[in-house]
């Protein structure tokens, strides 16, 4: 398996990098720029003693610093003769013409061997976790207990917690796991006592919700919750705050008028920066919340993420984004195979039960179906 996926991945998988040589010329206005681009699209060479500088350079993707440039020169489907520009830098109006690539040497096997066993490994888990998945939609259809179910698995039911609907405890703190599966919370507050939800996939892991008591809503006299509503108050207040300064926050990065470590530096916080994070990584260094919300943002985006208190924030930023090439789609595929299918399967079969029910006109036979129940009740 390791030798068969190194040669159907071998070519992504470099040593060093992929190089560009292309020639680049800035010009002192947009329309110099653009009649030398034009030059060059016919074929045709540049007046070097027009532009404010003219270079040939050679280099790797890391090297480029202008976002537009890389798009156009670093994509797969550059070839030579590609052309750039003008873009707007502080030099002036720049041009480009890619002239040769150089490909990247790829990992020899040895080289590639650890990260291809550890796709491997994560691959099978993915099979093995979506097979339990279909395990357990079946343990569900029986009725078992969140007990019963988390025992066939070898998993243990997490501690009890009374929580609000909001998915708070008694002392105001969010539940993490429940704040990060809002629909699981609010199906959980629509079923009776002794019922369990359905499965809510929640990042990586599936979380199912056994109600095990229904605490009635009441007012409690305002004496007995005065310290308590003060402390929750003060909380909400401060959360607030702190939202609010975010927002600005994130206005001032898009702005270009602060960096992110500039804030960190004013606010004592800290900058982690997560290099070719991938959803299914193995390294849990970075908390799963992160890795969620990372994988739903757009290249340039940022998010305030709540904090485990309320007075708490995350600022996240997508700083690059690369999307899978072609073999690794079809590793991504395979993955994604079974689970696709029998969702697939799922949305057939609902559709089908829609069609039924507004197809068929149904009549109910209530004495026949006392006569079922009572039946029943006479047995026990």
């Amino acid at each position: 398996d390791i030798i068969a996926l190194y040669e159907a991945t071998r070519t992504s998988r470099l040593a060093t990098p992929d190089q560009r040589t292309f020639l680049q010329a800035v010009y002192g206005s947009e329309e110099d720029a653009l009649n030398a681009f034009g030059v060059l699209s016919v074929g045709g060479e540049i007046e070097t003693d027009q532009a404010l500088n003219v270079q040939t350079r050679t280099g790797v993707i890391d090297d480029i610093t202008i976002e537009e440039l890389k798009e156009t020169i670093f994509v797969p489907t550059a070839a030579a003769g590609t052309l750039a520009g003008p873009y707007q830098t502080e030099g002036g109006w720049l041009i480009a013409r890619l002239d040769e690539i150089i490909p990247g040497t790829p990992k020899t096997l040895e080289e590639a061997r650890e990260e291809i066993v550890t796709e491997l490994a994560s691959s099978a888990s993915f099979e093995a976790y979506y097979a339990a998945l279909n395990t357990l939609d079946d343990l569900i259809g029986q009725g078992l207990t969140l007990g019963e179910m988390a025992g066939y698995f070898g998993l243990s039911v997490a501690d009890s917690v009374r929580v609000d609907a909001n998915g708070r405890n008694e002392g105001g703190v969010p539940v993490s796991d429940l704040a990060q599966a809002p629909e699981a919370l609010a199906q959980a507050f629509e079923l009776p006592q002794g019922e369990v939800t359905d499965a809510f996939e929640v990042g990586e892991a599936t979380l199912l919700i056994s109600i095990d008591e229904i605490i009635p809503q009441s007012v409690p006299p305002l004496e007995e919750v005065t310290e308590t509503a003060e402390t929750l108050l003060i909380a909400e207040q401060e959360g607030e705050a702190l939202q609010n300064a975010a927002e600005r926050l994130v206005e001032e990065v898009v702005v270009g008028e602060r960096s992110f470590t500039q804030i960190a530096a004013a606010y004592g916080a800290e900058v982690q920066t997560a290099a070719d994070l991938r959803r299914s990584a193995l390294d849990r260094t970075v908390p799963q919340l992160i890795v969620r919300e990372a994988f739903r943002l757009n290249e340039g985006e940022i998010q305030i993420l709540q904090g485990p208190l309320p007075t708490q924030v995350t600022l996240l930023k997508l700083d690059q984004l690369t999307p899978p090439d072609e073999a690794q789609l079809d590793v991504l595929a395979t993955l994604s195979a079974p689970r696709l299918t029998e969702q697939l399967k799922q949305d057939m079969l609902t559709a089908l039960a829609g069609e039924l029910e507004e197809g068929l006109e149904t009549r109910t036979n209530m004495a026949g179906f006392n006569f079922y129940k009572n039946r029943l009740l006479e047995d026990q």
